[in-house]
């Protein structure tokens, strides 16, 4: 679920880091329009994690701060299915699903 408006988008596993000078803009810019949660300095901070995640939304790639992107469970089975169901201990990456259920927003 991507905020601010509750839109249904699907991961894809790619992340990008605030050191990249092109993602460190992209997030000032969505900064001038959107609070970030924790201030501008959070996204300094967390530099082993990912600012910006790519999300497909209606078969569209899009970049989207990774601090508004919320994980449901049924997302996080997919993901990190349980070691029951699992015949490997590899770990197991959000691929893309192309037949995304519509979105329904009022």
């Amino acid at each position: 679920i991507l905020g601010p408006y509750g839109m249904e988008g699907k991961l894809t596993g790619v992340g990008y880091k605030y050191n990249d000078p092109h993602m460190a803009r992209f997030l000032n810019n969505w900064h001038m329009f959107y609070l970030h949660p924790h201030g501008r300095a959070n996204w300094k901070i967390h530099s082993e994690m990912s600012s910006v995640v790519e999300v497909l939304i209606g078969g569209a790639r899009m970049k989207y701060p990774a601090s508004y992107v919320f994980v449901t469970e049924e997302d996080h089975l997919e993901v990190f299915p349980s070691s029951e169901n699992s015949s490997s201990n590899d770990n197991v990456l959000p691929t893309a699903q192309p037949n995304l259920k519509p979105c329904n927003l009022p």
